[in-house]
């Protein structure tokens, strides 16, 4: 990529250099949040799940008010509901050729069908990831129509998912599409938001920011906050586990910055690249963990299930212009809407 001379307007340089530093920033995290989803589904033994709430809280940091209701619409259906039902149509096919060929289907094929069109927490695997895109794309329609809302509308709804969330057993759970953890997940959002607004007060701390997740690891090891499970709506001990969570995505926010600023520029658009990989990653990283056997090691399972998505996504990288680059992996210049 051609640099632009900086001699004569070092200003406008200096501004650049700092969004690309802030991309990369941005992409450090996305990708600690891609190996942790992938690291939660194959060592289920430790309390490494739910913490999918890290891409809510990016998500929340990174709103802005460019888009209206409608836009925000039509932007959230290309990028995750069009992938969602196109890889849901494309695994069906060996999910259901298994189920005939493998042992006798307890459950019926109605049934597994019926499972696949609801979504959420009825969607087993290899579809287990799939939830993320439907609550996901809930959360950022219904935050971005409460922030064009009154705030008493909007600090009310958040109230109200608070609540839902203490009571998460009585209120929540089996909605199609895991409408009701996208709804409670604007807390993730306004969380992310909320901080985004104040950062410039909070200053570079990173030795806090360490401190935060040596903190928030403790009370996860020790069970003071209780493991989420988003996808069964299940959002731990009361308010401590989300807030665990959101202190988790804001303190590698902050750390992300001086590994930023320290990644050469090669490093940098390695993982950039690999984070435009992340619909592949999420929806398809548990097919290996369906197809191996127990037996096999779980550092196998972990690597087969990163490197299945990725090898995925590099094959559609090679039709940049083709419909199922547009439909499985849609960026901003390539997709179907």
């Amino acid at each position: 990529m051609t640099e632009r001379p900086i001699t004569d307007q070092p200003a406008a340089a200096d501004a650049a250099s700092a969004r690309q530093k802030r991309s990369v920033r941005i992409d450090i995290v996305r990708l600690i949040g891609l190996l942790v989803v992938v690291a939660g589904h194959v060592w289920v033994q430790y309390p490494i799940g739910g913490y999918v709430a890290i891409f809510f809280v990016l998500s929340g940091y990174l709103w802005s008010a460019k888009r209206s209701v409608a836009q925000d619409l039509r932007y959230q259906s290309w990028k995750l509901l069009v992938p969602y039902f196109a890889w849901l149509a494309i695994l069906s096919v060996p999910y259901f050729a298994r189920t005939l060929i493998g042992t006798k289907d307890e459950v019926g094929l109605g049934s597994r069908a019926l499972d696949l069109l609801w979504g959420g927490e009825r969607a087993t695997s290899p579809f287990t990831a799939f939830w993320f895109m439907t609550a996901i794309f809930v959360a950022a329609i219904l935050f971005r129509i409460l922030m064009f809302a009154p705030r008493w509308v909007y600090y009310g709804c958040l109230g109200l998912a608070l609540a839902a969330s203490i009571f998460d057993d009585r209120l929540l759970g089996g909605l199609p599409f895991a409408v009701d953890v996208g709804a409670v997940s604007i807390l993730f959002m306004a969380a992310g938001y909320a901080y985004r607004k104040i950062e410039p007060t909070v200053g570079r701390f990173y030795a806090g920011a360490a401190a935060v997740i040596v903190l928030c690891g403790v009370l996860v090891a020790t069970g003071t906050s209780a493991r989420m499970t988003l996808k069964s709506a299940d959002f731990g001990t009361p308010v401590l586990s989300i807030a665990v969570a959101v202190l988790i995505a804001l303190a590698a926010l902050s750390l992300a910055r001086p590994l930023a600023n320290a990644l050469p520029e090669k490093g940098g658009r390695t993982i950039s690249r690999i984070v435009q990989m992340g619909t592949p990653i999420i929806l398809l990283h548990a097919v290996p963990l369906w197809l191996l056997p127990d037996s096999v090691p779980q550092i196998v399972e972990f690597v087969a299930a990163c490197v299945f998505p990725v090898t995925v996504a590099l094959a559609l990288l090679r039709f940049p212009n083709s419909v199922a680059r547009r439909a499985l992996m849609p960026d901003k210049d390539h997709h179907l809407l």
